[in-house]
């Protein structure tokens, strides 16, 4: 084996506190993009207007694209051999905190738990039948409820009861030639009964 695989391995064994920080090179081998490489996020898209607020407003459908064909693959992707050995590492007692930028939940699925998202806003994917698939952690806390609870839950958990059979028929009416929400906010119920309006894009 490589010198420096063992210095890695020597350094891990004699840590105390190992903190990893992850990014999106982490999942290229699960099969998803990073932004920069020769066949990345940005070589199928245009970085001055997929991410830029001010030409979603004007244009919502090109976001939208790249969302269905991009981000809305993640709940059928498997963590790779990464994914899984942090989780290992965690699970004997190594890793004590991991941090990442990514969105795609790989590191939850494979199984670690002490894990901070620095994306700070809310994200929570689900189907048009209302089922939740990921939450992250903003959107956990923002309801209080764990992600473990909310995953394969229904939309019924979050959102009031009056607001349901609207959203969900919103939804489900939701095409390519037409991405938009009918109405772009919906209310958030929270565990002590408040309710907060918020935008849905």
């Amino acid at each position: 084996m490589d010198n420096r695989i063992w210095e890695v391995v020597r350094r891990i064994e004699e840590s105390q506190a190992l903190v990893v920080l992850t990014g999106a090179g982490v999942s290229t081998d699960s099969g998803i993009s990073d932004f920069r490489s020769p066949d990345g996020l940005y070589s199928r898209w245009d970085r001055n207007l997929v991410f830029n607020i001010d030409y979603f407003h004007q244009d919502p459908t090109y976001f939208y694209r790249f969302a269905k064909e991009e981000l809305y693959r993640f709940d059928s992707i498997e963590p790779n051999v990464t994914h899984r050995l942090l989780a290992l590492l965690e699970s004997e007692g190594y890793l004590k905190m991991l941090i990442t930028q990514n969105i795609d939940g790989l590191h939850q699925k494979a199984g670690t738990r002490a894990i901070i998202e620095l994306q700070s806003e809310f994200i929570g994917r689900f189907r048009a039948d209302g089922t939740i698939t990921f939450a992250n952690d903003a959107f956990c806390r923002l309801v209080g409820k764990p992600r473990d609870e909310l995953t394969g839950a229904s939309l019924r958990t979050v959102i009031p009861a009056d607001d349901y059979e609207r959203i969900l028929l919103q939804l489900r009416v939701l095409t390519p030639a037409a991405p938009d929400l009918p109405d772009n906010e919906h209310r958030i119920a929270f565990p002590d009964g408040r309710a907060r309006w918020l935008p849905v894009q």
